[in-house]
């Protein structure tokens, strides 16, 4: 079964967060969770947008953990622009000091690619 909307309620030393988005360091403890966390789950948010899908699915929610701990993310469809790709995957590196540090830096890329794009 998926996780179920029960599972998902925040609860007294439990996770915070909707698992599926979650980033790596946000299952470790909320002190080593910061700004970079949400520019993670924006990568899992488009990367969705895109497949139509999860990256990471599981019926649990420590294997959901160790999946966006330690699996990288399922290949990209091949119609998917280069930069865009090259993006996504800054934005969900597993350790915060390799990912794209500010979503200043996101809107850039993005703007840049999508005026290539209309060209």
């Amino acid at each position: 079964r998926m996780i179920d909307e029960a599972t998902r309620l925040t609860r007294s030393n439990q996770w915070l967060g909707t698992y599926e988005y979650m980033a790596p360091e946000a299952f470790v403890g909320r002190s080593g969770a910061d700004h970079r966390a949400d520019i993670y789950s924006f990568g899992i948010v488009a990367f969705q947008m895109l497949h139509g899908r999860l990256p990471f699915l599981a019926c649990e929610p420590l294997i959901l953990a160790e999946m966006h701990r330690k699996y990288p993310l399922p290949p990209f469809a091949s119609t998917i622009p280069m930069w865009l790709i090259t993006l996504l995957q800054a934005c969900t590196k597993k350790k915060p000091s390799h990912r794209v540090q500010s979503m200043t830096e996101v809107k850039g890329v993005l703007a840049e690619g999508l005026t290539q794009f209309n060209r």
